[in-house]
């Protein structure tokens, strides 16, 4: 059976009475790449690893299952006889090594999503099944493994390190057919090794059947290659772990969420904790709106018990933007700060700057409004009752910050809030520190303010160049939508009179879409819990692990993700089309539209004819576009989208 069919392969069973099925990569998949990596997670799981060196008796494992399999000729090994060889280990602690193999064995096996309804319909047919091993561990320990995973009603299990002969051999299935008193022609034995499984049953007169080791590749990355040796193991866990189970049944959108969205998420959230635990501080101040995903995964991670005071802040660019205009001596530096100029148009001006719209945009009313002084009065009145109304705010929300080193959160990418806290929050907070943690960093906003010195990025820091950020730059609109939270953003705050509560806007996605997004962060915080519950082994999923499939998924998205985004907008100011309509041969429009997506990867595959199929590293490309200063729709719209203009104009200067 070249391929897996569940139908095929149950019309060959029902012709029989009697089932035999083989457990390891049939009836049981691992939540490993290979076997062996098994070995690698035995210390940190037994909690030896200060006495013991993970990877040197990983390797002395592997040796002493050789050496014990030589000496044993035809006969098979037992986990005992393998760990009598082990050297260099003390002998208490072998025995403490030895059973958390046992236990590692059975937390890293889970039923085969394949093969587990064919076993129950088995089951159900009132068929008499029997399971065959050739297998070092012991028969109570698979036994377990086979609970565990849901597997019950077998008639007997046969396993070679202690029944008499093997499959490998060929003389297990004799004494499998005497056992049960049957002759071996009617019995079919279904498994996933050619030799073992298929032609050696046959040879002893059952009915072999073959079964694909691998069935499912929901787990491939284009990145597999990139990852670093030290990553190896922790991804090789990550990608089983995601094929074992992920179901085709899921919807498009969370099935996307616990794939893609998820190991991200986990990743930041895990660092997030060693970061903050590391540099002692005391606080946590998640930022709305992104930072309300990032709160949830972390304390999913971290349970009831985190001792690190926490609070949601509700803030915007815009909310704590405004009142930062007070600290500029001239208009000109608050447009220039914006990355306005006096040619745009009024509308525009007004709303970067706080203010309402006033109706009239003609040349001769802007300039003059602009010269006599007029705008700039009330832009400072504005900023300085902003300045109190978040003042007041901020104080009201973070009493419990006073005297604390406080952790602010958010997901990136230029550090204007954490500046602007800093600023503000030298009025009244009384926090002894506030340094940011960020999904990445792009070089700060404002000249005097270096992010490198106050902040920490999981993916990338301010000063790095990569793979990643080049990345994540090209697709940031999109990252902020899956982070997004489920209210509107923060305009502003009220007055003391109304008691300084924060002003939310409408939601800018329309209900079908948050629907989507809230779907996607559902299968995003299913792989948070169940991949917290199952690593109990304190595997760390670094920046390489963490993004492979989302960074996949970025770079070189596949059609059905293409559409599921397809017409999507995000907001930041102004409403910025994720991925534009526009025709590949028109060069001209076509890069003018490429400049103004906010997905450029996925704009391209959606309009160039014939790329949805190709793997091609797109972000090379989008360093050879020219973005033109000040031209570019994101260039205006402040914190991230001025940080990725003014990041990407830099390499283009590079490149000319």
């Amino acid at each position: 059976m070249a391929g897996f069919q569940r139908e095929e392969l149950m019309g060959a069973i029902n012709r029989f009475d009697v089932v035999s099925f083989d457990v390891f990569d049939t009836l049981i998949k691992r939540d490993v790449r290979r076997p062996t990596d098994v070995f690698s997670l035995v210390v940190p799981y037994a909690g030896l690893d200060r006495v013991v060196d993970a990877q040197a008796f990983a390797l002395g494992r592997i040796q002493a299952e050789v050496a014990a399999r030589r000496d044993a000729g035809v006969r098979e090994v037992t986990l005992q006889d393998i760990y009598d060889r082990l050297e260099g280990v003390d002998a208490q602690l072998l025995l403490r090594l030895q059973e958390a193999e046992e236990e590692v064995e059975t937390l890293v096996c889970q039923p085969s999503p394949d093969l587990f309804p064919v076993y129950e319909d088995c089951r159900r047919q009132g068929k008499t099944i029997v399971v065959l091993s050739d297998m070092y561990l012991s028969q109570n320990t698979i036994a377990r493994i086979l609970e565990k995973s849901g597997y019950t009603g077998y008639e007997r299990l046969y396993v070679s390190s202690q029944a008499q002969g093997s499959k490998s051999g060929g003389t297990l299935y004799g004494h499998v057919a005497r056992d049960l008193g049957v002759l071996p022609e009617q019995i079919i034995h279904v498994g996933n090794d050619w030799k073992s499984d298929v032609r050696n049953a046959k040879r002893s007169g059952f009915h072999g059947v073959g079964v694909p080791t691998q069935i499912r590749q929901f787990s491939r990355t284009g990145r597999a290659k990139r990852i670093s040796p030290d990553s190896q193991l922790a991804f090789g866990v990550v990608s089983s772990f995601l094929n074992n189970r992920i179901s085709p049944q899921w919807s498009q959108d969370y099935r996307f969420g616990y794939q893609f969205l998820g190991p991200l998420l986990y990743g930041f959230a895990q660092w997030l904790h060693q970061m903050v635990s590391v540099e002692g501080m005391d606080a946590l101040l998640f930022l709305s709106r992104e930072g309300q995903l990032i709160q949830k995964a972390y304390n999913k991670l971290q349970g009831p018990e985190d001792p690190l005071c926490q609070q949601y802040l509700l803030a915007s660019r815009r909310s704590l933007g405004v009142p930062m205009l007070t600290r500029f001596s001239s208009l000109e530096e608050m447009l220039a700060h914006h990355g306005l100029s006096e040619q745009d148009d009024m509308q525009t001006i007004r709303m970067h700057l706080g203010l309402s719209h006033c109706g009239s945009t003609e040349r001769a009313d802007r300039r003059d409004c602009l010269k006599d002084g007029t705008l700039e009065e009330e832009v400072r009145r504005n900023a300085a009752r902003q300045y109190q109304n978040a003042s007041g705010y901020l104080r009201t929300v973070c009493r419990a910050c006073k005297d604390r080193k406080v952790a602010v959160v958010d997901l990136g990418w230029n550090g204007s809030i954490l500046h602007a806290l800093q600023t503000i929050g030298d009025d009244g907070l009384g926090a002894r520190t506030f340094r940011g943690y960020y999904l990445g960093l792009l070089p700060g906003m404002a000249p005097e303010f270096s992010i490198s010195d106050h902040g920490r990025g999981f993916l990338f820091g301010s000063r790095d160049e990569s793979n990643t950020q080049h990345v994540v730059m090209s697709s940031i609109a999109l990252l902020e939508l899956l982070f997004a939270a489920d209210h509107g953003s923060v305009v502003g705050y009220s007055g003391p009179d109304q008691g300084f509560q924060p002003l939310l806007e409408e939601h800018e996605l329309r209900h079908q879409q948050r629907r989507t997004i809230a779907q996607i962060q559902q299968g995003a915080m299913g792989f948070v819990e169940e991949f917290a519950a199952f690593n109990r082994f304190r595997l760390t999923l670094g920046p390489e692990v963490g993004f492979a499939w989302m960074g996949d998924a970025l770079e070189n998205p596949k059609r059905d993700l293409l559409a599921l985004f397809d017409g999507w907008e995000a907001k930041d100011g102004a409403m910025i089309p994720l991925m534009p309509t526009q025709s590949f041969w028109q060069p001209v429009h076509f890069w003018e539209a490429l400049r103004q997506s906010g997905w450029r990867s996925g704009y391209i595959k959606k309009n160039a004819p014939g790329l949805q199929a190709l793997y091609l590293p797109f972000y090379r490309l989008f360093r050879r576009v020219r973005f033109r200063r000040g031209r570019n729709a994101f260039s205006r719209l402040g914190g991230s989208r001025t940080g990725q203009h003014r990041a990407a104009h830099r390499e283009d200067s590079q490149h000319e």
